[in-house]
């Protein structure tokens, strides 16, 4: 076999310009499938156009090669997005998009573009992984070349320049997570000034725009799932916490249907509704007393996440049992608490 060098073959100039790693505003990005997705913004910005066949993206330091292009070019100045939604597609046919074999994280973690050299060089790379994210900001170039936050993403559009220049920490609660005995007042604080606070109930993720806003000690007398996070002007919010706060007695005596929860047979497989704890135990005069140092005397596994995303019946997780794959994982919350 032969291998042809040209030497006067110009270098690709391809970059990541723009990379979002959790999209849930409605408004987002959405691929073919109407779905929202992680996706990863290039653009070559050099002066002649790229085939990016054999070219790479990967979140792994160890497989440069994780997730490969197909034969398509990319223009001088343009740009091309790719959904890293875990569907790995390829395919170049008219209403088709491209999509990793991988997802992104909001932690932080190894991501970088390869050309098709062999070895492969990285043309954008994070060594050190990209520091973390947050739900529908994405982080990019600015016109300088400095990487920041954006807080309105711009997939397939030049990203201008950021605002955003710091960070507000978390939230700080009053009251541990765990079971509780008596009625308490609940203190959300936040150690920057000027931050406002949001929070939810019902397991879904606050926003800057949706939630409740906080404006002074919550009375919790009954089992609740808080979730809360922190914004400032020109800063990128808070990580979202999550405390779950457990009464027994109202745990025994949930209702079968509680407000906000879908009910009928679509729930699981055909079988109706039922959240409440059985009566016939909770009630039995042998087996009732006991029920409240059973529940104490057992770790405590809570998941807090949107109702739909889990009991709805289009896109709830339990109630499609048998669905697998990336676009079912649904983004929530695990609280421990161990006995």
């Amino acid at each position: 076999w032969n291998y042809v060098v040209d030497p006067n073959l110009p270098i690709g100039q391809v970059v990541i310009s723009e990379f979002l790693t959790s999209a849930e505003r409605t408004t987002g990005l959405k691929d073919e499938d109407g779905d929202l997705e992680d996706w990863i913004e290039l653009h070559n910005t050099g002066t002649t156009a790229v085939n990016l066949a054999g070219w790479s993206l990967t979140d792994d330091p160890e497989e440069p090669g994780l997730w490969t292009f197909p034969n398509v070019t990319l223009a001088a100045g343009a740009r091309l997005v790719v959904f890293a939604s875990g569907k790995d597609r390829t395919s170049t046919a008219a209403g088709t998009r491209l999509h990793t074999n991988f997802q992104l994280g909001n932690d932080g973690e190894y991501l970088a573009l390869f050309n098709a050299d062999s070895p492969r060089v990285a043309m954008t790379e994070f060594p050190n992984d990209y520091p973390e994210q947050r739900d529908d900001y994405s982080y990019g170039r600015e016109t300088s070349g400095a990487w920041r936050y954006f807080q309105i993403p711009t997939p397939g559009q030049p990203n201008g320049v950021s605002n955003i220049s710091g960070v507000v920490p978390k939230p700080e609660v009053s009251h541990k997570r765990g079971w509780h005995d008596a009625p308490f007042s609940l203190v959300i604080s936040n150690s920057l000034a000027g931050a406002t606070i949001r929070y939810t109930i019902d397991g879904s993720l606050p926003t800057e725009s949706s939630g409740f806003l906080y404006n002074g000690p919550l009375q919790v007398s009954s089992n609740l799932v808080l979730r809360a996070a922190a914004y400032r002007a020109n800063n990128l919010p808070s990580e979202i916490i999550t405390h779950t706060y457990l009464f027994p007695e109202h745990v025994l005596r949930q209702p079968n249907n509680p407000a906000g929860f879908p009910v009928g047979p679509t729930v699981h497989a055909g079988y109706p509704s039922d959240y409440e704890m059985d009566p016939e135990i909770v009630n039995d005069p042998t087996y009732g007393p006991q029920m409240i140092d059973a529940l104490k005397a057992l770790p405590i596994m809570s998941i807090a996440i949107k109702i739909d995303d889990m009991f709805g019946p289009a896109n709830g997780i339990y109630t499609h049992p048998l669905n697998r794959g990336a676009q079912w994982e649904k983004p929530c919350s695990l609280v421990f608490i161990p006995v």
